[in-house]
Protein backbone atom coordinates (compact mmCIF):
# COMPACT_ATOMS: atom_id res chain seq x y z
CA UNK A 1 0.00 0.00 0.00
CA UNK A 2 1.73 2.84 -1.22
CA UNK A 3 1.31 6.14 1.06
CA UNK A 4 0.68 9.71 0.43
CA UNK A 5 1.84 12.33 2.98
CA UNK A 6 0.13 15.40 3.25
CA UNK A 7 2.46 18.17 4.76
CA UNK A 8 0.48 21.40 6.25
CA UNK A 9 3.12 24.37 6.64
CA UNK A 10 2.67 27.92 8.11
CA UNK A 11 5.65 29.39 9.13
CA UNK A 12 6.49 26.50 11.90
CA UNK A 13 10.34 26.59 12.94
CA UNK A 14 10.22 22.16 12.92
CA UNK A 15 9.53 22.52 9.69
CA UNK A 16 13.25 21.11 8.32
CA UNK A 17 13.33 18.90 11.23
CA UNK A 18 9.75 17.49 9.85
CA UNK A 19 10.81 16.99 6.43
CA UNK A 20 13.83 15.35 7.58
CA UNK A 21 11.85 12.66 9.76
CA UNK A 22 9.66 11.85 7.29
CA UNK A 23 12.41 11.33 4.70
CA UNK A 24 14.25 8.71 6.92
CA UNK A 25 11.22 6.87 7.04
CA UNK A 26 12.06 2.73 5.58
CA UNK A 27 10.62 -0.02 3.79
CA UNK A 28 7.50 2.19 2.77
CA UNK A 29 6.94 3.64 -0.45
CA UNK A 30 5.44 7.45 -0.24
CA UNK A 31 5.23 10.26 -1.78
CA UNK A 32 4.71 14.01 -0.14
CA UNK A 33 2.42 16.80 -1.11
CA UNK A 34 3.29 19.89 0.65
CA UNK A 35 0.58 23.03 1.20
CA UNK A 36 1.49 26.38 2.68
CA UNK A 37 0.66 29.58 3.77
CA UNK A 38 -3.10 29.37 3.60
CA UNK A 39 -5.48 29.99 6.39
CA UNK A 40 -6.78 27.12 8.62
CA UNK A 41 -9.98 26.05 6.50
CA UNK A 42 -8.63 26.52 2.86
CA UNK A 43 -5.21 24.27 3.69
CA UNK A 44 -7.83 21.37 4.92
CA UNK A 45 -9.89 21.81 1.94
CA UNK A 46 -7.44 21.72 -0.30
CA UNK A 47 -5.51 18.87 1.09
CA UNK A 48 -8.57 16.87 1.32
CA UNK A 49 -9.55 17.64 -2.32
CA UNK A 50 -5.90 16.26 -3.36
CA UNK A 51 -6.18 12.99 -0.98
CA UNK A 52 -9.61 12.28 -3.02
CA UNK A 53 -8.50 13.14 -6.50
CA UNK A 54 -5.23 11.23 -5.76
CA UNK A 55 -6.83 8.05 -4.02
CA UNK A 56 -6.41 5.68 -7.18
CA UNK A 57 -2.88 5.77 -6.61
CA UNK A 58 -2.37 5.92 -3.07
CA UNK A 59 -4.07 3.19 -0.30
CA UNK A 60 -3.27 5.45 2.31
CA UNK A 61 -3.41 9.27 3.19
CA UNK A 62 -1.17 10.48 6.15
CA UNK A 63 -2.02 14.17 7.40
CA UNK A 64 1.21 15.69 9.37
CA UNK A 65 1.53 19.78 10.01
CA UNK A 66 4.71 21.06 10.08
CA UNK A 67 5.20 21.11 13.77
CA UNK A 68 5.61 17.18 13.76
CA UNK A 69 9.01 15.74 14.16
CA UNK A 70 8.72 11.69 14.18
CA UNK A 71 11.27 10.00 15.93
CA UNK A 72 10.88 6.74 14.95
CA UNK A 73 11.93 5.89 10.75
CA UNK A 74 9.43 2.99 10.41
CA UNK A 75 6.51 4.87 11.41
CA UNK A 76 4.65 4.83 8.25
CA UNK A 77 5.91 0.70 8.35
CA UNK A 78 3.49 0.56 10.99
CA UNK A 79 0.50 2.61 9.41
CA UNK A 80 0.66 0.44 6.83
CA UNK A 81 0.59 -2.69 8.95
CA UNK A 82 -1.71 -1.84 10.95
CA UNK A 83 -4.33 -0.71 7.99
CA UNK A 84 -3.13 -4.12 6.35
CA UNK A 85 -4.27 -6.54 9.74
CA UNK A 86 -7.19 -4.42 10.38
CA UNK A 87 -9.39 -4.61 7.65
CA UNK A 88 -12.50 -2.63 8.77
CA UNK A 89 -10.44 0.34 9.88
CA UNK A 90 -10.35 3.84 7.56
CA UNK A 91 -9.01 5.90 10.62
CA UNK A 92 -5.83 5.36 12.44
CA UNK A 93 -5.14 8.16 14.99
CA UNK A 94 -1.69 8.78 16.33
CA UNK A 95 -1.06 11.02 19.84
CA UNK A 96 1.65 13.19 19.46
CA UNK A 97 3.89 14.15 22.60
CA UNK A 98 3.18 17.91 22.58
CA UNK A 99 5.66 20.26 24.67
CA UNK A 100 3.73 23.25 25.83
CA UNK A 101 1.88 20.63 28.28
CA UNK A 102 3.89 17.88 28.43
CA UNK A 103 0.91 15.22 27.52
CA UNK A 104 -0.17 13.40 24.24
CA UNK A 105 -2.49 15.68 22.80
CA UNK A 106 -4.68 14.77 19.19
CA UNK A 107 -1.84 14.22 16.51
CA UNK A 108 -1.17 12.23 13.29
CA UNK A 109 -4.48 11.41 11.21
CA UNK A 110 -3.81 8.13 8.84
CA UNK A 111 -7.04 7.57 6.68
CA UNK A 112 -7.67 4.52 4.01
CA UNK A 113 -8.36 6.21 0.35
CA UNK A 114 -11.78 5.03 0.55
CA UNK A 115 -12.59 8.02 3.00
CA UNK A 116 -14.08 11.15 1.12
CA UNK A 117 -14.72 14.73 3.02
CA UNK A 118 -16.83 17.80 2.20
CA UNK A 119 -16.04 21.30 2.40
CA UNK A 120 -15.39 23.53 5.66
CA UNK A 121 -18.32 25.26 6.51
CA UNK A 122 -17.05 26.02 10.43
CA UNK A 123 -13.30 27.90 11.06
CA UNK A 124 -12.35 25.89 14.59
CA UNK A 125 -12.22 22.11 13.90
CA UNK A 126 -11.07 22.29 9.86
CA UNK A 127 -9.85 18.75 10.59
CA UNK A 128 -13.45 17.35 11.27
CA UNK A 129 -15.00 17.32 7.72
CA UNK A 130 -14.66 13.89 6.67
CA UNK A 131 -18.05 12.37 5.61
CA UNK A 132 -19.37 9.99 8.59
CA UNK A 133 -20.35 7.12 6.20
CA UNK A 134 -16.62 6.69 5.03
CA UNK A 135 -15.31 5.67 7.80
CA UNK A 136 -16.33 2.39 9.32
CA UNK A 137 -14.15 2.48 12.44
CA UNK A 138 -11.40 4.16 14.09
CA UNK A 139 -8.11 3.19 15.66
CA UNK A 140 -6.33 5.13 18.24
CA UNK A 141 -3.08 3.89 19.21
CA UNK A 142 -2.37 4.35 23.37
CA UNK A 143 1.06 5.51 23.31
CA UNK A 144 2.58 6.26 26.47
CA UNK A 145 4.86 9.13 26.79
CA UNK A 146 7.76 7.82 27.53
CA UNK A 147 7.40 6.13 24.31
CA UNK A 148 6.01 8.75 21.99
CA UNK A 149 6.40 8.26 18.23
CA UNK A 150 5.95 11.91 17.61
CA UNK A 151 7.11 15.40 18.80
CA UNK A 152 4.65 18.33 18.49
CA UNK A 153 6.42 21.69 18.45
CA UNK A 154 9.62 21.23 20.08
CA UNK A 155 11.17 23.84 19.21
CA UNK A 156 9.09 26.34 18.72
CA UNK A 157 9.23 30.38 17.88
CA UNK A 158 8.23 33.12 19.92
CA UNK A 159 5.15 33.65 17.40
CA UNK A 160 4.48 29.91 17.11
CA UNK A 161 4.43 29.37 20.75
CA UNK A 162 1.80 33.00 21.00
CA UNK A 163 -0.72 31.61 18.12
CA UNK A 164 -0.32 28.03 20.39
CA UNK A 165 -1.99 29.46 23.07
CA UNK A 166 -3.79 31.62 21.16
CA UNK A 167 -5.65 28.88 18.55
CA UNK A 168 -6.55 26.53 21.76
CA UNK A 169 -7.94 29.05 23.73
CA UNK A 170 -9.95 29.81 20.60
CA UNK A 171 -10.99 26.83 19.70
CA UNK A 172 -11.92 26.31 23.69
CA UNK A 173 -14.61 29.12 23.34
CA UNK A 174 -15.27 28.88 19.81
CA UNK A 175 -16.57 32.90 19.21
CA UNK A 176 -19.13 33.66 16.82
CA UNK A 177 -19.60 29.56 16.24
CA UNK A 178 -23.60 28.28 16.18
CA UNK A 179 -22.34 24.71 16.29
CA UNK A 180 -20.89 23.47 19.33
CA UNK A 181 -18.51 20.96 20.67
CA UNK A 182 -18.71 20.55 24.44
CA UNK A 183 -16.44 17.97 24.92
CA UNK A 184 -13.82 19.33 22.46
CA UNK A 185 -14.13 22.71 23.96
CA UNK A 186 -13.46 21.64 27.70
CA UNK A 187 -10.05 19.23 26.32
CA UNK A 188 -8.77 21.99 24.61
CA UNK A 189 -8.95 24.09 28.02
CA UNK A 190 -7.98 21.86 30.16
CA UNK A 191 -4.66 21.62 28.22
CA UNK A 192 -4.64 25.84 28.69
CA UNK A 193 -5.10 24.89 32.34
CA UNK A 194 -2.77 22.49 32.54
CA UNK A 195 0.02 24.80 30.55
CA UNK A 196 -0.62 27.64 32.92
CA UNK A 197 -0.10 25.17 36.40
CA UNK A 198 3.79 24.01 33.50
CA UNK A 199 4.25 27.99 33.41
CA UNK A 200 3.95 28.47 37.17
CA UNK A 201 6.37 25.55 37.63
CA UNK A 202 8.89 27.48 35.02
CA UNK A 203 8.24 30.68 37.23
CA UNK A 204 9.39 29.59 40.68
CA UNK A 205 12.18 27.20 39.09
CA UNK A 206 13.42 30.49 37.54
CA UNK A 207 13.21 32.67 40.90
CA UNK A 208 15.13 29.81 42.93
CA UNK A 209 17.98 29.90 40.46
CA UNK A 210 20.79 32.70 40.75
CA UNK A 211 20.80 35.44 38.66
CA UNK A 212 23.84 33.94 36.39
CA UNK A 213 21.89 30.55 35.95
CA UNK A 214 18.13 32.63 35.79
CA UNK A 215 19.69 33.70 31.76
CA UNK A 216 20.71 30.23 30.31
CA UNK A 217 17.48 28.62 31.88
CA UNK A 218 15.01 31.25 30.83
CA UNK A 219 15.32 30.17 27.21
CA UNK A 220 13.28 26.68 27.55
CA UNK A 221 10.33 28.13 29.01
CA UNK A 222 9.52 31.39 27.09
CA UNK A 223 7.58 28.97 24.38
CA UNK A 224 5.27 28.38 27.06
CA UNK A 225 5.30 31.62 28.48
CA UNK A 226 4.72 33.01 25.05
CA UNK A 227 1.71 30.63 24.38
CA UNK A 228 -0.02 31.81 27.88
CA UNK A 229 0.27 35.58 26.71
CA UNK A 230 -1.51 33.96 23.28
CA UNK A 231 -3.87 32.71 25.37
CA UNK A 232 -4.84 35.59 27.60
CA UNK A 233 -5.01 37.82 24.06
CA UNK A 234 -7.48 35.61 22.95
CA UNK A 235 -9.42 35.47 26.32
CA UNK A 236 -9.86 39.67 25.93
CA UNK A 237 -12.87 38.28 23.81
CA UNK A 238 -11.55 41.27 20.94
CA UNK A 239 -11.18 38.20 18.20
CA UNK A 240 -13.54 36.24 16.07
CA UNK A 241 -13.09 32.97 14.75
CA UNK A 242 -12.65 34.33 11.42
CA UNK A 243 -9.32 35.58 13.27
CA UNK A 244 -8.14 31.93 14.07
CA UNK A 245 -5.59 31.35 11.68
CA UNK A 246 -1.77 32.09 12.20
CA UNK A 247 -1.80 34.17 8.49
CA UNK A 248 -4.13 36.40 10.26
CA UNK A 249 -2.47 40.05 10.26
CA UNK A 250 -4.14 41.05 13.71
CA UNK A 251 -2.81 38.27 15.59
CA UNK A 252 0.25 38.97 14.41
CA UNK A 253 -0.18 42.72 15.41
CA UNK A 254 -0.92 41.12 19.23
CA UNK A 255 1.88 38.74 19.03
CA UNK A 256 4.21 41.92 18.40
CA UNK A 257 2.34 44.22 21.37
CA UNK A 258 3.48 41.46 23.67
CA UNK A 259 6.91 40.37 22.40
CA UNK A 260 8.95 42.94 23.47
CA UNK A 261 7.48 43.27 27.11
CA UNK A 262 8.76 39.36 27.49
CA UNK A 263 11.94 40.09 26.10
CA UNK A 264 12.25 42.78 28.87
CA UNK A 265 11.60 39.85 31.28
CA UNK A 266 8.29 40.05 31.89
CA UNK A 267 6.60 37.34 34.76
CA UNK A 268 3.72 34.59 34.35
CA UNK A 269 1.60 36.84 36.90
CA UNK A 270 1.88 40.30 34.71
CA UNK A 271 1.16 38.58 31.35
CA UNK A 272 -1.81 36.49 32.42
CA UNK A 273 -4.30 38.22 34.82
CA UNK A 274 -7.26 37.17 32.89
CA UNK A 275 -6.49 33.91 32.80
CA UNK A 276 -5.64 33.58 36.06
CA UNK A 277 -8.87 35.09 37.30
CA UNK A 278 -10.69 32.28 35.01
CA UNK A 279 -8.37 29.67 36.45
CA UNK A 280 -9.01 30.24 40.28
CA UNK A 281 -12.69 29.43 39.77
CA UNK A 282 -13.48 25.85 40.89
CA UNK A 283 -13.65 23.77 38.08
CA UNK A 284 -16.44 23.39 36.34
CA UNK A 285 -17.53 26.87 36.54
CA UNK A 286 -14.29 27.89 35.55
CA UNK A 287 -15.09 27.05 32.07
CA UNK A 288 -18.70 28.02 31.88
CA UNK A 289 -18.04 31.10 33.35
CA UNK A 290 -15.66 32.21 30.69
CA UNK A 291 -17.94 30.24 27.68
CA UNK A 292 -20.95 32.62 29.14
CA UNK A 293 -19.06 35.54 28.88
CA UNK A 294 -17.78 34.87 25.72
CA UNK A 295 -21.31 34.42 23.88
CA UNK A 296 -22.28 38.10 25.60
CA UNK A 297 -19.25 39.70 24.66
CA UNK A 298 -18.23 38.47 21.36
Amino acid sequence: MKILVGILHSGEKEYEKCLESINRQTRVDFDTYTISGKRNAEAHDLLYGHFMESSKDYGIMVKIDADMVIRVDNLFEMIRNEFLRTENMDRLFIPVLDHFVLENLGGINAYRNTVTWGKNTGLFFTDMVHHPHSIRDTVKWDVPIENSLVDHCPDPSPFQSFHFGFHRTMKAFQPGSRIWHTRIKKKHWNSIRRMYQLGLEDHLLMENLHSAESESNRRPHLPRLYALAGSECALSGSYQGEQISRTDPSVRAAFERIDHVIRKGAAIQDLTPHLQTALNRRPPMDYWYEFLRFRLTT
